[in-house]
């Protein structure tokens, strides 16, 4: 006589009913069961409609060159809000380099030449990015 269950299965070889889904140490199994062992469970979290430049620079990053971190955020379902982390910090990076060069002499001499003034800023947000971006690749 079988049990219907839908949290657990008969299993001819070990005489006894196995669960369907098992979690170990954070981590949800479910069972094969053809091989009737455990394997991985993994549900990759769902990407935000839109990830941003450096989020995405970070995530290609730990695709090709970080397979095993990349792996272990897939698993433990944390991959897009790493991303996201970084995109933010990045971005509170380069705005804080940015203002600090602002704050330099050479900037407050130039205030009153005005493309000169864009220059400057243009030329510290794309030095600050190259800064920024350094952090994407560690």
């Amino acid at each position: 006589m079988k049990r219907e269950t839908k949290l657990s299965i008969w299993c001819e070889e070990a005489k006894q009913y196995l669960p369907l889904y098992k979690e170990i140490n954070g981590l949800r199994y479910e069972l094969d069961t053809e091989t009737w062992t455990y394997l991985p469970k993994l549900e990759i979290e769902t990407p935000p409609a839109e990830l941003g430049r450096f989020g995405s620079m970070r995530l290609k990053y730990l695709e090709q060159h970080k397979q095993a971190e990349w792996l272990e955020l897939i698993w433990t379902d944390q991959l897009y809000s790493h991303c996201i982390q970084m995109e933010k910090d990045v971005q509170n990076q380069i705005e804080q380099i940015v203002e600090q060069k602002i704050k330099s002499e050479e900037f407050q001499t130039a205030m009153y030449d005005f493309m000169k003034t864009y220059q400057l800023r243009q030329q510290y947000q794309t030095e600050a990015e190259e800064q920024a971006i350094q952090s994407i690749y560690i």
